[in-house]
């Protein structure tokens, strides 16, 4: 018996939770709300604080990690701890079952045990990990978080908000899903109509399907309001943009075919688009993420540096 559990014990929990560590540290918890969150004594916390970081991403690059995906899962994490220690456990284990999906743990596996070279177990049992129902499910978790934010519903537009995740080929909105009906303001309070579906934002999928043309890592989006202040914190953020506004051409959706031509003649990258809006056109900004969780990451960002510099 060769299970891959061993790694994930010995390997992938241990660098994971070093690093979260790290993170919610450098974020201003203490080691006792910190050793809380992970489940660990404090003392172990106090381990992973004086431990080298190198190491963890060392070890997490042997499971086809790279230092960059590595930061954005820690990020989202720890996110989701501070929210729901469900959500984050939840989360930990789709990323793990992915990797055995993806064939990237194999090759340390079959080091520590050559019979198992040429071994396809994993890939077949964890090969539906991205699968539309998982897709559902992203996008159900991320709407929770923004739900129980203190900060989101100060930068939901008149327009309502939403979020989509699309399948990582998406070619109509069928490929993409949103929440029916939109993320509202109540009161204090930011409120979803109903679970996430597949086809349910006409204007959310044609703008991903569109930022998707121009880079395939993109597979989510988030609208939220635009105004003075949230276009100076884009500036404190460095996010990249594209920006369009004013007149808008004819077309199936007028805003989503102004980020098309504009889109098609930019050769940069970018991270959000500012929408300054124009004539029955509300100024709104779309954030553009490798998935619903680092969309929500960037959005919960935001929402948190403009609600800390309100009157």
């Amino acid at each position: 018996m060769y299970p891959p559990e061993e790694i994930m014990q010995d390997i992938f929990i241990p660098s994971f939770r070093a690093l979260v560590a790290n993170e919610l540290s450098r974020r201003g918890y203490s080691q006792s709300k910190i050793s809380k969150l992970l489940g660990v004594t404090q003392a172990r916390v106090s381990m992973y604080l004086n431990s080298k970081v190198e190491k963890c991403y060392s070890n997490l690059s042997s499971l086809g990690l790279g230092e960059e995906r590595v930061k954005h899962e820690v990020n989202v994490i720890s996110d989701l701890l501070l929210m729901s220690v469900q959500s984050a456990t939840e989360y930990t284990i789709e990323l793990w079952q992915g990797l055995l999906a993806s064939g990237s743990v194999c090759n340390i596996h079959v080091r520590m045990y050559p019979q198992l070279k040429g071994c396809d177990i994993c890939m077949r049992i964890y090969s539906s990990h991205a699968d539309d129902k998982s897709i559902l499910l992203e996008v159900e978790r991320c709407v929770k978080i923004l739900e129980s934010s203190q900060y989101f519903p100060n930068v939901i537009p008149e327009v309502a908000a939403n979020i989509a995740r699309s399948k990582e080929r998406a070619e109509t909105k069928a490929d993409v899903a949103a929440v029916p009906g939109r993320i509202v303001r109540i009161g204090s309070l930011a409120r979803a109509s109903s679970k996430p579906e597949f086809g349910a934002s006409k204007h959310l999928s044609l703008i991903l399907i569109e930022a998707k043309r121009k880079d395939q890592k993109i597979n989510s989006v988030i609208n939220i309001k635009f105004d003075e202040k949230i276009d100076k914190i884009l500036k404190e953020l460095s996010l990249r943009r594209v920006e369009i506004g004013g007149e808008y051409p004819e077309g199936e959706d007028r805003v989503a075919e102004a980020f098309r031509r504009e889109v098609s003649r930019r050769k940069e990258g970018f991270d959000v688009l500012v929408d300054r809006g124009g004539e029955r056109i509300e100024p709104n900004l779309y954030i553009f993420g490798k998935d619903a969780y680092d969309a929500t990451s960037k959005a919960l960002k935001i929402a948190e540096l403009y609600s800390k510099g309100l009157a």
